[in-house]
């Protein structure tokens, strides 16, 4: 099967809601988490190759922050007021009025 084609609107008003550059931001920052658990749980075992690992993921503590705090933006950007043109918590679907904003 393939996908009904889409207009230039459509596809914009897809996008408008989407942060793609803070997407890869969150990628770079789940990176940097996964190679400090690798550095601390000594995966590597050769000492020179550990050296590397823990010298390139030093900032994997700060990974962790910088992902949740970008989370919790991409969170309150995707859930904006209608009058800024973005889904709101006051209307919708009937699962979004049974939960509470």
């Amino acid at each position: 099967m393939t996908a009904a084609p889409t207009t230039g609107a459509a596809r914009a008003s897809a996008v408008a809601g989407r942060l793609p550059s803070l997407t890869g931001l969150r990628w770079v920052a789940a990176l940097l988490v996964f190679g400090f658990h690798v550095a601390t749980m000594r995966i590597v075992a050769e000492p020179d190759y550990q050296a590397v690992v823990d010298w390139l993921f030093t900032l994997g503590l700060s990974g962790v922050e910088f992902f949740f705090i970008l989370s919790g933006f991409v969170l309150v950007w995707s859930y904006r007021d209608a009058s800024a043109g973005g889904p709101s918590c006051a209307g919708g679907s009937p699962r979004s009025t049974r939960t509470t904003c």
